[in-house]
């Protein structure tokens, strides 16, 4: 995975998919669950930012 994709993913650019996952999986022994709860949970914050005050 280009090092660029993973400094977007840090950065809150880019998301963690499937693929992603999978990768992750297969290079850190992380279950890939584990990433697309912490995506859903970062898009909800994201939406929740949007919200008017």
């Amino acid at each position: 995975m280009p090092t660029a994709t993973i400094d977007a993913i840090i950065a809150g650019e880019h998301p963690i998919t499937h693929d992603i996952a999978l990768r992750i999986e297969r290079s850190l022994a992380i279950m890939p669950e584990l990433w697309f709860v912490l995506q859903a949970k970062w898009h909800r914050q994201q939406e929740s930012l949007k919200l008017p005050a």
